[in-house]
């Protein structure tokens, strides 16, 4: 099944959208170093880089997962 035109504008659009409101941002804080400044996790894009490595391991490791716990065709025979 192949995903319509239109749903890929979505997404794409709301990436984009939610790194043009983080332009918006007055001053980042951050959350790990104590002063807030030159810490990883101020920089512009952060959090939608995380994510998108948080979404690429959890495919990995599921698609690794479900190759290991597979059962032969004829288990429940």
């Amino acid at each position: 099944m192949k995903p319509n035109r239109t749903v890929w504008i979505i997404l794409w659009g709301a990436a984009i959208g939610s790194l043009l409101l983080e332009l918006l941002l007055p001053h980042r804080h951050s959350h790990f170093a104590p002063s807030g400044l030159h810490a990883i996790d101020a920089s512009f894009g952060f959090f939608a880089v995380l994510g998108l490595v948080g979404v690429v391991l959890i495919a990995i490791i599921s698609n690794r997962l479900g190759r290991w716990l597979k059962v032969k065709e004829d288990y429940y025979d």
